[in-house]
């Protein structure tokens, strides 16, 4: 039976076929009434495998394969962990609420330490004044050179800390507080970089792929927040370029972004980003716009 004859008839069982998972979801969630919770959660799993959205958002985590021997390693050093504050409590609970606090990302307190979590390519972000972080992609060494973004300033490393003593060389994922040699102006959401390392972009303006989340359309004559990194600042968006059809990945023209919708977008920010594209770095190639009004998330974004 072709496709318009279904259409004249019972459309949804055509709607239902597996050829198109992503249909399949849409179908089920929406339109299908006795489907089943668990019938639903396998077709959404299947539609965020394949089709469009899946090549959208096809940025691999790289594989880390483990031996046995080392899988059992890691566990000998979680139980020392274990052991270690069960012997010193006071201490777990101060190294604790260290953590608890920049989580929620409690403004810093100026004094000669500061400290960051590095990222690929050298990127390190500043979190919070004397509070211990992960490194994440590279090694950090005692003496080496850094660069602070935006300001451009270079100091040196001064002395890696943790909570077990001091250290020549950190890598991932360690947690450790890093404290400069220079007293030199770093605030919220600045990032350093190792001086030898290809920079970031420093700009007030970016390109990027959004996913609207809220209900309520996107307005371009107003301003929203974006939040990248630990950085928050205000923007607003300068070009709507293209509405994407998720079933065709063909490009539209678009006046407003709708719930769900995927858009090539441009934003202007009223302080400069230190930031890469989203498939070099995802921590530094991502953001997320809230609502100033009611403090929403109403979309997320990947930088081009």
């Amino acid at each position: 039976m072709s496709w318009q004859n279904q259409l004249k008839g019972d459309s949804l069982s055509w709607l239902l076929e597996s050829d198109f998972p992503e249909v399949r979801y849409l179908a089920l969630r929406d339109l299908a009434e006795n489907a089943q919770g668990a019938e639903i959660d396998v077709a959404q799993a299947a539609a965020h495998k394949s089709g469009p959205i899946a090549t959208i958002l096809d940025t691999k985590l790289p594989i880390v394969d483990r031996s046995i021997s080392e899988l059992v390693d890691i566990a000998a050093e979680v139980a020392n962990k274990i052991n270690a504050i069960l012997a010193d409590p006071a201490g777990a609970v101060q190294e604790l609420n260290r953590s608890l606090a920049n989580a929620v990302g409690l403004d810093p307190v100026v004094t000669t330490t500061q400290q960051g979590k590095p990222d690929p390519g050298g990127v390190n972000e500043i979190q919070r004044v004397v509070v211990s972080n992960f490194i994440t992609k590279f090694q950090l060494k005692f003496g080496d050179e850094v660069t602070v973004l935006p300001s451009g300033r270079t100091t040196r490393v001064k002395e890696i800390v943790t909570y077990d003593g001091e250290l020549q060389t950190a890598f991932a994922p360690q947690s450790v507080t890093i404290t400069l040699a220079d007293e030199i102006d770093i605030s919220r959401g600045d990032m350093f970089v190792k001086s030898s390392a290809h920079p970031p972009k420093v700009e007030k303006e970016l390109e990027a792929t959004l996913c609207w989340l809220s209900e309520s359309p996107l307005d371009k004559n107003r301003k929203y927040l974006v939040k990248h990194t630990t950085r928050t600042a205000k923007c607003l968006f300068s070009r709507l370029d293209y509405r994407v059809d998720v079933n065709t990945l063909e490009q539209h023209a678009a006046d407003k972004l709708n719930m769900n919708d995927i858009a090539h977008v441009a934003l202007k920010i009223q302080q400069p980003l230190v930031f890469d594209s989203y498939t070099t770095d995802r921590a530094t190639g991502s953001f997320i716009v809230i609502d100033e009004a009611t403090n929403n998330t109403v979309a997320a974004g990947m930088i081009a």
